[in-house]
């Protein structure tokens, strides 16, 4: 299996994985608020620490959700910082 990378829209992270690509990813809410970030394999908006990751802002749920695929990487695969 070929090794993929993922790059954030921040330009300090790259994520190599065999896995290669993101888990997490945003999208406007269905209520129309703002954005949401979601878990690509299941569709369901993330709930961190008890608060629904729903109704931010563009900038900052493109933060979470590259954070959250972060670390995401970092449980299953090679990390590169540049």
């Amino acid at each position: 299996m070929g090794r993929k990378e993922f790059y954030s829209k921040h330009s300090w992270v790259a994520l190599k994985s065999p896995m290669a690509h993101p888990r997490f990813d945003v999208d406007k809410d269905q209520w129309g608020n703002g954005w949401s970030v979601y878990d690509i394999f299941t569709g369901v908006t993330v709930v961190l620490d008890g608060q629904e990751l729903s109704a931010l802002d563009r900038e900052d749920a493109d933060e979470l959700c590259d954070l959250l695929n972060l670390e995401d990487c970092l449980r299953n695969a090679k990390v590169t910082l540049q």
